[in-house]
């Protein structure tokens, strides 16, 4: 075990060596070897070989961001942070702290997320660990705009970019160009989306960046969807949905039909935007990406209304507003206009009462039970 151990560790510390993490050439290779590298790390976890396991799982971020597998991810990173402050090179333990963050982020605990990327930020500071420490900000900004706090977002992300923009690390810039893009679309600041987008494809294209393309489509696509052009937004999401699938980038996979569903609803195309939206919701609950889940429950809700099954409908209505409660992160301005255009369509059926009755259904019922119970009637 000890000699299979050591051994994958080697390989993988070398196929990390250029970057700081594996690169998408060597994502075959992983996945074939997924048992073997899980067998090593378990093992170096257990012979308490703790600076080697916390490297490799740091270098296997992307990988598992791609491929969705967020509890294996999250399993690790936390074994990592246990040992994070006794880890003698500062910028891995600000890695550890940054990495464990993002799959906080992507679960929904923004809580944890927040306080893991705050000492990412804090320890790579003082490591001068600058690309660690923008990346780090671009996490805390992200969970900021969860929170609908924009403002704070807003400096966070341009504090980030600031600190690239020097460093050879375009790629991560054209990422936090394109999250500040998406916070000025969310503030219906369209054009200034547009710039940032556009300078980010430039990187992603200078760089023949797959998922970055994949990315700046769906976030086209957003931008779209909150301009109401909807069949450009279905175009979007569409061509962003087969770049996803072709690099197997699951959350991609998940956002670009959260994307096409809501599209496809607005035209009355049912039949596009549920089955959509159900590969949506599947995907969600099996990589436990949590942050869509509440959009992808209204949105079905309402096609469930249009198509007169009221009592589905308001118990997935019911079951996104529990959600929301459970997370404990508020809805965003956009998910809170479809809340409204909900219950003004509630109201016109006098259906008060069975939203009333579906929600007192639900009071306390824990995370497990009630995503159990939405995938049966979703």
């Amino acid at each position: 075990a000890e000699r299979h151990a050591l051994s994958y560790a080697a390989e993988l510390k070398a196929k990390s060596q250029r970057s700081g993490g594996v690169e998408e050439n060597d994502f075959p290779w992983l996945l074939t070897e997924a048992d073997n590298v899980r067998a090593a790390l378990d093992w170096l976890w257990q012979a308490n070989h703790v600076e080697t396991a916390a490297a490799i799982s740091a270098a296997l971020r992307e990988f598992w961001t791609r491929k969705g597998w967020f509890r294996e991810a999250e399993r690790n990173l936390s074994q990592a942070v246990k040992h994070a402050e006794e880890l003698p090179d500062k910028s891995l333990s600000a890695k550890v702290f940054k990495d464990a963050g993002w799959f906080a982020y992507l679960h929904g605990d923004l809580v944890n997320a927040e306080s893991l990327t705050e000492m990412s930020v804090k320890t790579a500071l003082a490591a001068g660990a600058k690309e660690i420490q923008a990346n780090a900000l671009n996490g805390q900004a992200l969970i900021a705009q969860s929170m609908n706090d924009f403002l704070r977002a807003e400096t966070l992300f341009k504090e980030a970019i600031v600190i690239l923009r020097p460093l050879d690390q375009d790629t991560v810039l054209a990422d936090c160009l394109m999250n500040l893009g998406l916070l000025h679309s969310m503030q219906e600041k369209h054009e200034a989306a547009l710039n940032l987008f556009s300078e980010a494809k430039s990187i992603y294209e200078r760089r023949s960046n797959a998922k970055g393309m994949a990315i700046w489509l769906c976030n086209q696509s957003d931008l779209a969807l909150r301009q109401s052009n909807w069949q450009e937004a279905q175009s979007l999401a569409e061509q962003s949905l087969e770049r996803c699938r072709q690099i197997e980038f699951r959350q991609g996979v998940a956002c670009a039909l959260a994307n096409l569903a809501k599209a496809a609803s607005r035209q009355e195309r049912r039949e596009v935007a549920e089955e959509a939206a159900r590969e949506a919701f599947a995907i969600c609950l099996e990589i436990d990406l949590r942050d869509l889940l509440p959009m992808l429950l209204i949105n079905q809700a309402g096609g469930y209304l249009a198509k007169g099954k009221a009592e589905s409908a308001t118990l997935l209505f019911a079951g996104a507003i529990k959600l929301r409660t459970l997370l404990n992160i508020p809805s965003g301005s956009e998910e809170q206009s479809d809340i409204s255009e909900f219950e003004e369509k509630v109201r016109a059926g006098r259906l008060e009462e069975m939203v009333a009755s579906k929600r007192s259904q639900l009071l306390s019922t824990n995370m497990g039970d009630l995503l159990t119970q939405m995938s049966h009637n979703f």
